[in-house]
């Protein structure tokens, strides 16, 4: 049997029962088509901008098999098939484009299979991180699920797709920290929130210019802030997080409530016990969640009318602790005055 003068020099000598030869039936002549395999990668990856990539490999079973076994039983210092073909292709590609073999989070993973030679690439995503404000009622943070001729799009799409076109990417995903109802406005520092672009063409963009494209593309309804490009670390603090808020409220009273300030504003780290609210029960487990109403204040008050803050806990609902809902919320702002109450906007104006 033949043993080619690449796989003599990763093993450092040849194996028992082969000799120098053009037709190696260790690697099947792989490291013959090493050039071949090269262009193949530069052709596939032309279109992308990376600076750092990772080479894969497959070889069929008996090859491996063969391989680990001259291995164990002859050359223990030698080096593995998969192992010396990635790194040989690795190391060419370096020289030839400057381009950096990177082990860990590589931009772009190239893999060959070396049994049918068909390849696979794996593009690292982006994620863009910052902070949105929503200044138009009406819009939901996420798609509609059966949108109508008049409703808008929502949150995600206004922020994600001009993202991902900037990036030339095929897809998004959007997260947020939290979310607001349809009816609400984010205002005050914004929510925040990344998109993960998947399969990006580009890896830069001007941030500031994706910045004026959503507030264009939203007619203004929604603005991006503190734009940047995320590494893994912050995408995960982000995703275990959780955000106190304070929102504004506007309600109107049943009736009159006397020191209507003083009553309120004494209100101290109170605790709720939350149980899933009606509107929500069709997407929600049924379950009671204790939270957390730290303060609230009033900002205006004439006779039913008043302008209120609070400050609550991470994912309080703060419509059902004004009017109760039907008692599914205990202690509720109504139960504590003693009088119904009717909310006319809501807005979440801080998430810490």
């Amino acid at each position: 049997m033949q043993i080619c003068q690449e796989c003599i020099r990763r093993y450092g000598g040849i194996p028992k029962g082969f000799e120098e030869g053009i037709q190696c039936h260790i690697c099947n002549g792989v490291f013959q088509k090493v050039d071949q395999l090269i262009d193949l990668f530069l052709n596939e990856t032309k279109e992308y901008e990376f600076s750092t990539f990772l080479i894969g490999s497959s070889f069929p079973k008996k090859q491996i098999e063969l391989d680990s076994s001259i291995l164990s039983e002859q050359f223990s210092k030698g080096r593995g098939l998969k192992h010396h073909f990635n790194s040989l292709i690795g190391s060419r590609i370096e020289k030839l484009t400057g381009k950096t073999v990177e082990f860990k989070v590589p931009e772009l993973v190239f893999k060959f299979n070396l049994e049918d030679f068909s390849t696979e690439l794996e593009i690292k995503p982006i994620y863009v991180a910052g902070r949105y404000l929503k200044l138009k009622r009406g819009i939901p943070q996420s798609p509609w699920i059966h949108p109508g001729a008049n409703e808008s799009l929502s949150v995600s799409e206004y922020i994600g797709i001009p993202i991902t076109k900037s990036f030339k990417g095929k897809d998004y995903n959007f997260f947020a920290s939290g979310r607001e109802d349809v009816d609400v406005l984010m205002l005050g520092n914004g929510r925040p929130f990344y998109v993960e672009v998947l399969k990006p063409v580009k890896r830069s963009s001007d941030l500031m210019e994706i910045e004026n494209k959503i507030s264009n593309f939203s007619g203004g309804a929604i603005e991006v802030r503190e734009l940047h490009i995320a590494n893994s670390e912050e995408i995960e603090k982000m995703k275990e997080e959780l955000h106190d808020k304070l929102y504004e409220v506007s309600i109107e009273l049943e009736s009159p409530i006397e020191n209507l300030e003083s009553k309120l504003e004494n209100i101290k780290n109170l605790e709720i016990l939350q149980r899933t609210p009606n509107r929500v029960l069709k997407s929600r487990s049924d379950l009671v969640r204790k939270k957390m109403v730290y303060s609230i204040e009033v900002v205006d008050y004439k006779y039913t009318q008043a302008k209120i803050r609070i400050k609550a806990s991470s994912g309080t609902y703060i419509k059902e602790f004004i009017h109760g809902d039907n008692g599914r919320t205990t202690p509720s702002l109504s139960s504590i005055l003693g009088v119904n109450i009717k909310i006319d906007y809501l807005n979440v104006l801080e998430v810490n």
